[in-house]
């Protein structure tokens, strides 16, 4: 299901692939057949229900779901609605929802089994994909919060700083003394120029305002 609670693309492709295999596998059991009139007139309804009712309805969906990913360019197919397409499909396979009638697909494979004396065989089923939108994006969240939580408890002991090799210490001590340098000649250089200018101004105007004034 989407987020939306209704069936998504991937759904709808999921039940497509699982009739088509149950179709295939049925063929073995169309072989197995005894000639008979009986026989005949199933596998006239079978071929009636792939060719119409089944063609039908797959080639329609097919296509609405092509169009769908065109207008959802870079959406994961569980995100996109197709609720409409997965009735149209399940329709197909069972015309009555709660109720298998014997020209539906699975009312059809029993009535060739009993007539083959063959069960069907759906081993290597193809098994769904479970994917849930709601729950894959509360994963990925926990995930996010998890790492962040086990970085910042990293910093908090220090096991990051444990973790730097010894010459990016080297270097970063450099810096750092280098910076410190840099500060230190700065602020000198600062105050010797605050004395020279102070000088300047006792010589300069104390001197003129006050005759004698030696400093």
């Amino acid at each position: 299901m989407t987020i939306l609670g209704q069936h998504g693309v991937d759904e709808v492709r999921q039940l497509m692939r699982t009739a088509e295999f149950r179709m295939e596998r049925a063929q073995a059991l169309i072989n197995r057949l005894p000639f008979s009139k009986e026989n005949v007139a199933l596998v006239k309804e079978w071929d009636d229900f792939v060719e119409v009712r089944w063609k039908a309805a797959h080639d329609t969906v097919l296509s609405t779901l092509v169009s769908l990913r065109l207008e959802n360019p870079g959406a994961a197919e569980a995100f996109i609605p197709a609720e409409k397409e997965f009735q149209t499909i399940s329709k197909a396979l069972n015309a009555k929802a709660g109720f298998v009638a014997p020209t539906d697909l699975s009312g059809l494979i029993s009535r060739l089994e009993a007539a083959s004396g063959i069960t069907l065989d759906e081993s290597n089923h193809p098994v769904p994909s479970d994917f849930d939108p709601d729950l894959k994006a509360f994963q990925k969240a926990d995930s996010a919060i998890r790492t962040g939580e086990g970085a910042a408890k990293e910093l908090a002991t220090g096991s990051v700083l444990s973790r730097v090799p010894w010459w990016a210490w080297g270097i970063g001590g450099l810096a750092a003394a280098g910076v410190g340098y840099s500060v230190v000649k700065t602020g000198r250089q600062v105050s010797a120029k605050a004395k020279r200018d102070t000088d300047y101004l006792n010589q300069t105007f104390t001197s003129k305002a006050l005759s004698g004034y030696k400093g």
